[in-house]
């Protein structure tokens, strides 16, 4: 694996879950600490916007649109289409 390489994803962690999955070729984890371990392995450096999100006052239900403004990150597109919200949240 490239330690170099950032991992970000807004509510993205069952997509990891995959990967991770495909990375292994194993059964998956039972537990979340399970899991987080396994995935430190293989996704070095894995940010989830949306559960990070959760810590910050204000800021614990919020929608990829308000958060891509507060983070500075232009939308292509109309919100809500799929197209737009992949591009957003990739």
């Amino acid at each position: 694996m490239h330690h170099d390489l950032k991992w970000v994803t807004f509510h993205g962690t069952y997509d990891f879950t995959y990967v991770l999955k495909l990375f292994t070729r194993e059964t998956l984890p039972n537990t979340a600490q399970e899991f987080a371990a396994k995935a430190s392995t293989y996704l070095d450096k894995l940010v989830d916007l949306k559960l990070a999100a959760k810590y910050f006052r204000g800021l614990k239900d919020v929608e990829v649109s308000l958060l891509s403004r507060i983070l500075h990150v232009r939308r292509l597109g109309e919100a809500h289409n799929a197209d737009s919200d992949s591009l957003l949240i990739a």
